[in-house]
């Protein structure tokens, strides 16, 4: 056995499985038994079943795991929930050596990692550490694209006369409404533990405060960094996000990751501020956009990415750090063909509006 890299071995997924590690993913037979030759460091195990069509049957699933050289996981295929999960039958450890005493003749079943985008990969991940992915990943360790919901009790819903009838009641607003909604709460066990990040403005928000984080994130910014968490385990945190995103294709975590951008890129006084954690904020990003599917990167006025990434070149030019809103502009022009023209003038939209009264 190979000591310098790391083997996973699955057991009983069937015919026609999706099965992903990082950036690649196959369709695997009846004689896949796992991933040979796997690098220290964190990777991302996934899987969907198929039908014999190829058609997806259920969403993808997953684990992140940091991998050690000479490391030996064993997971074994639910047939239940259709995922990967622990081995349950009979001692891990006796079968991990039996595992490591016959390597020999499991290597032909065993698929070799593709080292083709270690590098990409590499860049996606270098801030995360093993006790990073156990910080952020669900209680139970396995990463679903969707959150999981369970609804309140039976018992606590309005029915027959203890309930009134909506028919009398007057629905003042949207927030009204809720309390007609199946009391929907977040299975805390089935989802990644990210950061609580603060809103911009919410219903009990002043007017003065909707103003000031409109025009400059920093109030919300340096909560975020001093009281919610810290700026390294923020900067984790955007790029396991991501990673979840590209890997699932999770909504959630998208959503997660694109509020952590926008909020960083919308500050001038953040930068100025910040501006060491802005360079590494900066390194991560510009690897990520590129992975961005085509259709949430294309150059526009509409594209709320492409704008806050202009406004983010924008504040690192004002506050003395050109030379990395150059290298980001550079990257970006050749990796996706972005462009931005006139980083400095005054958008018209924000221009004074010159309104002429007849008199």
């Amino acid at each position: 056995m190979d000591k310098n890299f790391a083997f996973l071995i699955v057991t009983g997924a069937p015919d026609y499985t999706e099965f992903g590690i990082d950036l690649l993913a196959i369709n695997i037979t009846q004689e896949f038994r796992g991933v040979k030759f796997i690098p220290q460091g964190v990777h991302f195990v996934y899987a969907s079943s198929k039908d014999q069509y190829g058609n997806p049957s259920v969403s993808r699933s997953g684990f992140v795991h940091y991998f050690k050289n000479g490391e030996i996981l064993v997971k074994e295929w639910n047939r239940e929930n259709e995922e990967l999960q622990n081995r349950t039958k009979g001692d891990v450890e006796v079968e991990k050596q039996r595992i490591r005493e016959n390597l020999k003749n499991l290597d032909r079943f065993l698929a070799i990692y593709d080292y083709q985008n270690i590098g990409k990969w590499k860049n996606l991940t270098n801030l995360l550490t093993e006790e990073s992915i156990k910080r952020m990943s669900p209680e139970t360790g396995i990463i679903r694209n969707e959150v999981e919901f369970k609804s309140c009790p039976d018992k606590d819903r309005p029915r027959g006369s203890n309930a009134t009838p909506i028919r009398n009641v007057k629905i003042r607003s949207v927030d009204d409404e809720s309390m007609y909604l199946p009391n929907m709460e977040v299975i805390s066990e089935t989802q990644p533990k990210y950061s609580k990040l603060p809103e911009r403005y919410n219903q009990f928000s002043s007017p003065e405060e909707k103003t000031l984080n409109n025009v400059d994130t920093i109030n919300l910014i340096d909560k975020l960094v001093n009281e919610i968490t810290t700026k390294s385990n923020l900067l984790e945190e955007l790029q396991f996000s991501f990673i979840v995103y590209l890997c699932t294709l999770s909504i959630e975590s998208l959503a997660h990751w694109r509020q952590i951008v926008s909020l960083l890129c919308n500050s001038e006084q953040a930068v100025e501020k910040y501006k060491p954690f802005y360079r590494h904020f900066v390194n991560i990003i510009r690897h990520q956009i590129p992975e961005i599917p085509i259709e949430f990167i294309e150059q526009s006025s509409t594209n709320t990415i492409y704008i806050d990434i202009k406004n983010l070149l924008k504040n690192l030019e004002m506050n003395g750090c050109k030379d990395i809103s150059d290298s980001l502009q550079k990257h970006l022009d050749e990796a996706i063909s972005w462009t931005f023209d006139d980083l400095l003038e005054e958008d018209p939209e924000d221009l004074p509006q010159v309104v002429e009264i007849d008199t």
